[in-house]
């Protein structure tokens, strides 16, 4: 049963975990995307038609799931040419791009992951219009951070429970192997119990346990058993003896009567006497 319940546990667990990890994206991926959005607020053309983004302070006081020291933009035409980049260097050659896709009608925006040496990075391309034109805001940030997290839950769900679960499932069945061994031993004893021997015990232990409170019952059993049967012994003595003594006057006057031949009279007084014995 422990283990059973611990199967049903891990498989709770390994759900909720998946769960916890897709809502953990959803809303990284949701926070990103309204980032953007705040992002395409800003941005305008000057006067040679060149786009200009401007990122506002206020953007520093927001509280989003990634660093924005690590998040990157970049402004693409619909074609894929790239008309605006972050002012600092990207880790990255480029934020990937792929152009048929915006072309799409119903096409409003993408995620898309990617991994540049050993970092992973989380992008949105965000299809806006700029000064009558279609364009692509591409931003990006270090998935790091979320791939961490997932990774600690990961090892909690998949390693230390299932290690848990097996370490309680082995405690469980050395404490019930324990229990069914004393258990085994009581009904041992119990059943070599007899009539002849009710002066026998079974052992009680000194555990304050239910096996405890059993071997004890059966001891309390075992008392009236034995009160009874000697109860029962001495009242068979005391009854043998009661009738020893009429049992031998009867035969005693029995043997007199046969002693000799007797007259009516004599039989009469003779069963008086044995009536007189027996009442």
């Amino acid at each position: 049963y422990s283990t059973l319940f611990g199967l049903f546990l891990s498989a709770f667990a390994f759900i909720m975990t998946s769960q916890y990890i897709e809502t953990g994206r959803a809303d990284f991926d949701a926070s990103l995307i309204n980032y953007a959005i705040d992002l395409s607020d800003h941005l305008s053309d000057d006067k040679s038609f060149q786009i200009i983004l401007t990122v506002p302070s206020s953007e520093r006081k927001k509280a989003f799931p990634f660093v924005l020291s690590q998040t990157y933009y970049a402004v693409r035409s619909i074609q894929g040419e790239t008309l605006l980049k972050s002012h600092k260097e990207f880790p990255f050659h480029e934020i990937p791009y792929n152009a048929s896709l915006p072309l799409k009608t119903d096409y409003t925006h993408r995620h898309l992951s990617f991994d540049a040496g050993k970092d992973s990075y989380r992008a949105v391309n965000l299809k806006v219009t700029s000064a009558g034109r279609e364009v692509i805001l591409q931003v990006a940030t270090s998935f790091n951070s979320v791939l961490d997290r997932e990774r600690n839950i990961k090892l909690i769900t998949y390693v230390m429970v299932p290690l848990l679960i097996v370490i309680s499932s082995v405690f469980a069945f050395i404490i019930a192997g324990n229990v069914k061994r004393h258990i085994k031993n009581l009904m041992d004893i119990a059943n070599s119990i007899a009539a002849s021997n009710l002066s026998k015990r079974v052992p009680e232990l000194d555990t304050e346990d239910d096996v405890a409170e059993l071997s004890r019952t059966l001891n309390n059993l075992l008392d009236r058993l034995e009160k009874s049967f000697k109860g029962q012994e001495n009242f068979v003595a005391n009854a043998s003896h009661q009738l020893n003594t009429p049992l031998a006057i009867i035969k005693g006057e029995l043997d007199v009567l046969e002693s000799k031949d007797r007259s009516p009279e004599e039989h009469q007084k003779f069963l008086k006497s044995l009536r007189e014995c027996v009442s």
